[in-house]
């Protein structure tokens, strides 16, 4: 097979090597392109090696495709597929005008059948049974929507104090959470600038003591290691100056801590003590209804005829009634929660003394 005169120069998507250039496109012309291929015997480089296992038993298929020929049977199928969807759209739009208005037509005031011009008016008065169907009806559903959508829409007063408490919680929550990982922020601020300052302080008793041997031997070699020594004393100044911010800030971050637990417990001792009063209020006051009152004396009344020992009994039991005895264990459960919340608060105020002396401790071995 002879090939073409011009076909004797390398193709531009193929390297020296033989292979497509990296990156680059590819030629889809195959063995009708005007150009060298790697598959052709003149190829002027080393034929690439290629596996003959990865290819398939008819490697006699067609070229590739241009891509701009590919683009546009691609960009055909879209345009028929998307004016199909339109129309089937417009239809589907057609249908539902058509429908609403034949349902427009059909509601509209008809004239009466025969059939029922001819009923006499004595049976038509005599059916009082039969009501004409009227749109009442549909009252009650539509009063029940609008409680439902106002409902949803404004909500329940139980459902807002529920939702609100909800939130206050989570609130309080957060803040003890913000208070805690500021705490552990400004310990790793702390930790970190305490080694700052030990590490400076030990260049700094360093480079004092070259210096002050340099003085023995001359004043001009002292002078070489000033400016490094004011450095040093200056980045050391600034570490101690850090170190007492942090100390500041996490003695007040342990003051708010301490203060949101005392105000937490306050609110809790403040709850169950409403709670209590609200108790004895309603004991006293069902003590005291003229009801009740009404009904001991006319119990009283029925059971005169009863034998002197039990109406010596009854005297006994309404001098010591269970109301005093529960009244007496609701003051003295009272009493000893008070006095629980009291000792943990003291626990809690020496514990904070305890750590303020600490840390003025630290603070003044740093310092020296």
């Amino acid at each position: 097979m002879s090939l073409p005169v011009t076909k004797k120069y390398r193709c531009r998507y193929y390297g020296p090597d033989g292979f497509p250039v990296p990156g680059g496109p590819i030629c889809n012309n195959g063995a009708e392109c005007r150009f060298v291929h790697p598959s052709d015997p003149n190829w002027p480089g080393k034929t690439p090696f290629i596996d003959t296992r990865l290819k398939k038993d008819s490697g006699r298929g067609p070229p590739l495709a241009p891509q701009s020929d590919l683009f546009q049977r691609r960009k055909g199928n879209d345009d028929r597929g998307r004016s199909q969807k339109d129309w089937d759209r417009s239809e589907r739009i057609r249908e539902r005008e058509k429908n609403r208005n034949h349902r427009n037509r059909s509601t509209t005031p008809m004239r009466p059948s025969p059939r029922s011009r001819a009923v006499p008016d004595s049976e038509r008065k005599g059916d009082a049974r039969v009501e004409p169907r009227t749109t009442p009806n549909v009252e009650p559903s539509s009063k029940d929507d609008f409680s439902s959508r106002c409902a949803e829409k404004w909500g329940s007063p139980l459902r807002k104090t529920e939702e609100k408490q909800h939130s206050d919680e989570e609130k309080r929550a957060e803040r003890i959470v913000g208070l805690f990982r500021s705490l552990a922020n400004i310990s790793n601020e702390l930790v970190t600038a305490t080694a700052a300052q030990e590490h400076q302080g030990k260049k700094l008793q360093t480079y004092t003591e070259i210096s002050s041997t340099l003085a023995k031997v001359s004043q001009s070699a002292a002078s070489s290691v000033a400016p490094a020594l004011a450095d040093i004393m200056i980045r050391h100044e600034q570490c101690k100056h850090r170190v007492d911010q942090n100390f500041k800030a996490l003695g007040g971050l342990w003051d708010e801590v301490f203060d949101v637990f005392c105000n937490e417990i306050a609110g809790v001792i403040d709850v169950k003590l409403q709670d209590a009063i609200g108790v004895l209020k309603e004991a006293s006051d069902d003590a005291q209804s003229p009801g009740k009152r009404g009904r001991i004396e006319a119990d009283d009344d029925l059971g005169k005829g009863d034998s002197s020992s039990g109406s010596k009994r009854r005297r006994i039991n309404e001098g010591t009634s269970p109301t005093d005895e529960s009244v007496g264990h609701i003051l003295a459960q009272m009493k000893m929660k008070i006095d629980e919340q009291a000792y943990s608060l003291q626990v809690l105020t020496k514990e904070n003394t305890e750590l303020k002396h600490t840390l003025k401790q630290s603070n003044g071995e740093c310092r020296d």
